[in-house]
Parts: C-alpha cells; sequence; structure tokens
C-alpha cells in the first residue's frame, strides 16, 4: 500500500503564521505481483515578518514479494528573508538517503537568492540559484566532497476555483554529478478542505554509481486535507 502524508506551507495575508496540508493515498497489487509501496512525508512551515522557515521530510519503501527494492529518505531545512514582494535570500540544508542509489547518503547546504516573477490569481512562478557544498558516503565507505550550483523553479497554474497544475524543478549541479527531481501535480478541490491530487516524480542522477540507474520515477492519486 502507498500511504503518504505531506504538510505544505501555503500562507495567506490573513496574519496565519502557521499553514498546511496532510495527503494520504493508497496502493497494492495482488496476482502476478505482489508489491507494496510505503510513501510518507511532513512539512511544517512557521512565518512571522519577512522570515519563514520550513522543516520537511520524506520516506519511502517498496517492497516486491517481501523483498525491498527500493528505500529512501529525505529531509530539508530551510530559512527565507524576504527583501520585497519579489525578492528573497533563501538558505537550505538537505540529507538524502537512497539505500538503492550506491550512495549511504549524501549533504548539502546552500545559500542563494530566489525571485517571484509572477504574481496573480491564476499563475504564480518563482526561480531559486545558490551555491554551496556537498557531501557525500558511497556503500563503500568512500567520501566525497564538490562544491555545487542550486537551481530551482516553482510554478503554479489556477486553471479554475477547483482545478490547479503544479510543477517543481530543482537540481545540484557540480564536478561529482547533477542532480534532478522533477514534480508534477493536478489538484481538484471537492471541498474547502479537501482535494484529489495526482502526481508524478521522477528523481535522476548524471552520474550514478557503476550498476545502478539514472532515473527513478513515482505516481500517486492521494485525497488531500489542508488546514486551517
Amino acid at each position: 500500500m502507498t500511504v503518504s502524508l505531506v504538510i505544505t506551507p501555503c500562507f495567506a495575508d490573513d496574519g496565519s503564521h502557521w499553514r498546511g496540508e496532510a495527503e494520504l493515498g493508497g496502493l497494492q497489487t495482488a496476482g502476478n505481483t505482489r508489491t507494496r509501496t510505503l510513501n510518507g512525508a511532513a512539512k511544517a512551515a512557521y512565518a512571522i515578518e519577512a522570515w519563514m522557515f520550513s522543516l520537511g521530510g520524506t520516506a519511502t519503501v517498496v517492497s516486491d514479494r517481501g523483498v525491498t527494492s527500493s528505500e529512501r529518505y529525505k529531509a530539508d531545512v530551510e530559512g527565507r528573508y524576504n527583501v520585497n514582494q519579489y525578492l528573497y535570500v533563501l538558505m537550505t540544508l538537505e540529507y538524502d538517503k537512497d539505500r538503492f542509489s550506491g550512495y549511504d547518503h549524501r549533504i548539502s547546504e546552500t545559500l542563494g537568492l530566489g525571485y517571484q516573477f509572477l504574481h496573480s490569481d491564476r499563475l504564480q512562478a518563482s526561480m531559486e540559484l545558490g551555491l554551496g557544498p556537498r557531501q557525500g558516503r558511497l556503500k563503500s565507505k568512500l567520501k566525497e566532497t564538490d562544491a555545487i550550483g542550486r537551481g530551482a523553479l516553482h510554478a503554479t497554474w489556477q486553471v479554475s476555483p477547483a482545478v490547479a497544475f503544479t510543477e517543481n524543478v530543482e537540481s545540484e549541479f557540480g564536478k561529482k554529478g547533477t542532480v534532478y527531481e522533477t514534480t508534477t501535480t493536478m489538484s481538484n478541490k471537492l471541498s474547502h478542505a479537501l482535494v484529489v491530487r495526482l502526481g508524478y516524480k521522477t528523481h535522476s542522477n548524471t552520474k550514478p554509481v557503476a550498476g545502478f540507474r539514472r532515473t527513478d520515477s513515482e505516481t500517486s492519486v492521494n485525497l488531500v486535507y489542508s488546514f486551517p
């Protein structure tokens, strides 16, 4: 089965300091293939004046006939300072542990700028650029360090009061390889607090460890509860 819990910041201009979403979905196959997937995530954010802080984490475990075939854990911390309505400074710390990537873990710390170049009732988009170090340890216990650049694009299209599309693209690029992660979702609002969301996510590494694939993908159908 697939279970996903996601808390995502979505601040309004009502003075609220906390906002979020809780997301739940399920999938199980039987017959010629028997697979189960457990996918959980959580993200919470707090905003005060020009500052916003967020802490998030995800976990994905996939088993096929009782044998684990995919296992990944990811955590991130962000601090954001709004210089004005469009420009902001962003500090990020990210931890990524993928059991089936050839790495034991990777950690990156970046500092950069973001700019919201579209801001309307129906269309919002922002881009981010940053620099920082990245540390990693392979399954062979070898350690590696790299100077990286970070880029991101976040876009939301409110097609109608009930339907919205989002596209998030993030990358870390350095001599040890470039990592891309894309997330595409379509949300259909059922009520003030409930949404059905379809999602497709890809994770790619241009220089994977020998014997491992470059790209993983994930498809989800979830029920979302937004609050407050």
